[in-house]
């Protein structure tokens, strides 16, 4: 009880520090503590102390254009666009990093801006003579893509689906850390 009751007046200071200073009898009225490892334990001093090693980078590259797109759905936004949007679909070349950007109104319209988007990039590289296609789509999964509509748009095209753990900005990084700088660059707009 008795380093359950000091440590968060100290500011949850490192348990030794706070044991040196009872027994060294510096603080007026402070018990001498003992450290006891089975009493010791302060859920705040654990979370706030806690580290973790930092995720690597994917090494992984595409070898070419549109073997991997990654893509997010975000929003609803609090402000809505003059159009009526409150959410955007990204979509990222894994080979060129290039993006695409989408406004919709509603989650639904997503299937439909694959379409588009999966039109527009094959029409522009077919007039290139090279020819490529969407092999596969990378997305977390929260949740957004898996409408009946979507997935058929996927299986009629030949997409492959890719799916990530929600709410793990490692594991689709590449779309989640650009729909983050989009959202502040949309913020200090406001």
């Amino acid at each position: 009880m008795g380093t359950a009751l000091w440590l968060p007046r100290f500011g949850h200071l490192h348990l030794p520090a706070v044991l040196k200073m009872s027994n060294m009898e510096v603080i007026t009225g402070m018990p001498c503590l003992q450290a006891n490892n089975g009493a010791n334990h302060c859920t705040a001093c654990l979370t706030g102390k806690m580290t973790r090693i930092p995720f690597c980078g994917s090494t992984h590259r595409t070898k070419a254009p549109f073997e991997l797109v990654h893509s997010d759905l975000c929003g609803p936004m609090q402000t809505q666009s003059l159009g009526g949007c409150r959410y955007f679909i990204l979509f990222i070349n894994d080979f060129t990093q290039y993006r695409s950007i989408y406004f919709l109104k509603s989650k639904k319209e997503a299937a439909g801006y694959l379409q588009n988007y999966k039109a527009a990039v094959e029409k522009f590289f077919s007039a290139k003579e090279t020819g490529f296609k969407i092999k596969a789509i990378r997305t977390d999964g929260g949740g957004e893509y898996s409408s009946g509509e979507f997935q058929r748009e996927l299986k009629r095209s030949g997409i492959k689906w890719q799916v990530t753990v929600p709410y793990t900005l490692q594991m689709n990084e590449v779309s989640e850390n650009s729909n983050r700088v989009l959202v502040e660059r949309a913020n200090t707009l406001i």
